[in-house]
């Protein structure tokens, strides 16, 4: 998906953006059905057969970027080993 919205920033056509996510035809067409339904993408209202991203999907990019840059600073500074993921005890939940 990060793909496909990173191709549509300038409104490009599904082809731009099955070539841009190095999908398939119809994994792209699904994913782009997705991006459409969450307001990620549009269809640009001057052409009709163009893509482009909307602030939503800008928002996603954003973020998706900084896990990155994230995820990239600790793999980096060998910081890995210093993560730790809170867990939580299961065992006073009743089982339904």
């Amino acid at each position: 998906m990060y793909k496909i919205l990173s191709a549509a920033i300038e409104p490009a056509t599904r082809t731009r953006l099955i070539y841009a996510s190095f999908l398939s035809n119809t994994e792209s067409r699904q994913y782009i059905t997705i991006l459409l339904e969450h307001g990620m993408l549009e269809v640009d209202p001057i052409t009709k057969t163009r893509f482009k991203v909307t602030e939503e999907g800008k928002k996603f990019l954003e973020l998706y970027e900084d896990m990155i840059r994230m995820t990239r600073s600790l793999i980096n500074n060998n910081n890995v080993s210093s993560v730790t993921v809170p867990t939580r005890d299961i065992s006073s939940h009743q089982v339904l």
